[in-house]
């Protein structure tokens, strides 16, 4: 949520006396009825997410239900996954030297980012991003990183076609002790991805790095979504990288990263500690490192919007 909403002369005046000119709002000021609305789309938001996802339920029980056979479930109803697993044993090629003038990597790639940047319907562009995953995709830093530990843990980033904040949070991936102990991995959902590429190759020099493209439309017939909206966008790409970090590459855990989301520096370090639990007790599915969900979305945001709450106050 952006801008910053009324804050109370008083409050002002305190802020001001104690030195924390910091905390006063430098957005545009929204009043409370502004502040509401977006709240309230927000919330409308999730509680139809909710709705949708309980709609969904008989279905996601038949996925509960054949839990005892995953493999079979998944390549039943995922067949023919982008990339293969043959393609992921593959190196790869650099992305640096793909971006690089006068490059001599295959011509495929540079034929591929004209084509992301010329506003290509998606079918025709899955063509060419399962042709690159099947390529062995993208890679950084294989030579400057050759040996990940044993049980490390990998992160994996979504990223889409905005360049900030992803910028920003590459800088604080930089930051996290141990990240040149672990991979990363990015997967790539939209069009127009030569921007975010060149910021990942600016920046990405901390850590042994692959780069892959989610083809949406060709997973989500794959995968029987007759939806084609940002939502279930978002949501396929999810399950897409879980597929292919934990099914195809064989990780027990796998810590997750988004474009939007900046990491601190103890993030990896976290996940190492407590990632042990997620194995070994059967009531904990997840680790959470970060706020979010529904009561995140429905009780925080309108009090950071207006300034108001126990977080917001000096």
């Amino acid at each position: 949520a952006h801008g910053a909403a009324v804050l109370e002369s008083s409050q002002r005046e305190m802020l001001v006396a104690r030195g924390i000119k910091s905390q006063l709002p430098t957005h545009p000021v929204l009043d409370q009825g502004q502040a509401n609305g977006r709240q309230e789309n927000q919330c409308g938001g999730t509680n139809r997410e909710w709705v949708y996802n309980s709609a969904r339920k008989a279905h996601m029980d038949e996925f509960a239900a054949a839990h005892q056979r995953p493999k079979e479930l998944i390549e039943e109803r995922w067949p023919n996954f982008s990339p293969s697993k043959a393609a992921l044993e593959k190196r790869g090629t650099d992305l640096r030297e793909v971006l690089r003038e006068g490059s001599t990597a295959d011509p495929f790639w540079k034929e591929f980012i004209a084509l992301g940047n010329s506003g290509l319907p998606e079918e025709g562009l899955d063509v060419k991003r399962i042709e690159a995953n099947e390529l062995g995709g993208l890679s950084l830093n294989l030579d400057k990183f050759p040996e990940v530990p044993a049980g490390h843990l990998p992160i994996w980033l979504r990223v889409c076609k905005r360049t900030s904040p992803l910028d920003h949070v590459l800088t604080n991936l930089k930051s996290v002790h141990n990240i040149n102990r672990t991979k990363l991995f990015i997967t790539v959902d939209c069009p127009e991805f030569e921007a975010p590429l060149r910021v990942i190759a600016d920046i990405v020099d901390f850590t042994q790095t692959r780069i892959f493209w989610h083809a949406y439309q060709f997973d989500r017939k794959n995968m029987q979504i007759p939806d084609d909206n940002k939502g279930m966008r978002l949501n396929s790409h999810y399950i897409y990288g879980l597929r292919m970090m934990i099914y195809d590459l064989g990780y027990p855990y796998l810590i997750t990263l988004e474009d939007d989301l900046e990491p601190a520096p103890d993030y990896y370090n976290y996940h190492v500690d407590l990632h042990q639990y997620v194995i070994t007790e059967p009531d904990i599915f997840v680790i959470q490192s970060y706020s979010n969900g529904p009561h995140h979305d429905c009780n925080v945001i309108a009090k950071t919007l207006t300034h108001t709450g126990p977080c917001m106050s000096p």
